[in-house]
């Protein structure tokens, strides 16, 4: 299994247990409702603090598990999730319990009204099956070999302008040269609807409509969420409480009763 929700960047501070009650009381009451509901937010932590507090939008996170970040790119940068929390700048979790029992559980308390956006399915890389029917890494790969290949570029997976002007070469390329669509790779070069930019064809394999995405805030989540572990992320500064390696969420029902 991959570390899906193992935090391992450097961007959360330690707080004191009077820091974290304060903040939850004043900043995260919907989350703080939303957990005495049993819906909730958690990610495995690669430290032993017990509480602390993180702002993801003020660091930049680049998916570590596949060949190129340009899904990242689209998801934070694309019209289609305009309203969505951007990728890049949130901490990505579980609603629930996380899946992976790699690091330390948190549960994590968003600052009431942050953006929370939802996957249909436990895993990001498994939640396109709207559009497409592999995994996220293979699609990278198909995009990577268009442009390389056709529009004689490397994929950039750092820079949302460029990546929009190599799809965009590439796209003009194959309306000139319609024939070079035989480069194209697996089901790319089946599916692709000639009459459809290249492009904005490849936008909208990622379109949240499509795919069920879902857009919420703190503590809003069903049931149906939680039963199936869905992967989801928050660009809201979070405050972070631990469970310990033995998940005991007494500890957290604990802090929030004595703030009550």
């Amino acid at each position: 299994m991959r570390l899906t929700h193992y935090l391992t960047e450097g961007r959360t501070q330690t707080i004191t247990p009077d820091k974290a009650a304060n903040l939850l009381k004043t900043k995260c009451k919907q989350a703080v409702d939303g957990y005495k509901q049993g819906h909730y937010m958690s990610r495995g932590f690669a430290n032993d603090a017990e509480f602390g507090f993180v702002q993801p939008s003020k660091f930049t996170r680049k998916s570590a598990y596949v060949g190129s970040n340009y899904y990242t790119l689209i998801m934070s940068h694309h019209k289609s999730w305009w309203q969505y929390p951007p990728r890049e700048k949130s901490i990505v979790c579980s609603v629930g319990l996380p899946k992976s029992t790699y690091g330390n559980p948190f549960v994590v308390f968003p600052f009431d009204n942050s953006k929370v956006g939802v996957c249909k399915s436990f895993d990001l890389w498994f939640s396109f099956d709207g559009t497409f029917n592999h995994t996220l890494d293979m699609v990278s790969d198909w995009i990577r070999s268009a442009i390389a290949v056709i529009g004689n570029k490397s994929l950039s997976d750092v820079d949302w302008d460029t990546l929009q002007k190599d799809l965009k070469l590439t796209a003009d390329v194959l309306e000139n040269h319609p024939e070079k669509a035989e480069h194209l790779r697996g089901e790319f070069r089946e599916n692709w609807p000639h009459d459809v930019r290249f492009d904005d064809w490849v936008y909208s394999l990622f379109d949240p409509k499509k795919n069920k995405f879902k857009l919420t805030r703190p503590g809003d989540f069903t049931a149906n969420d939680e039963k199936v572990r869905k992967e989801c992320w928050t660009d809201g500064d979070s405050v972070l409480v631990g469970l310990t390696k033995y998940y005991k969420l007494q500890i957290v029902d604990d802090l929030i009763d004595s703030i009550a």
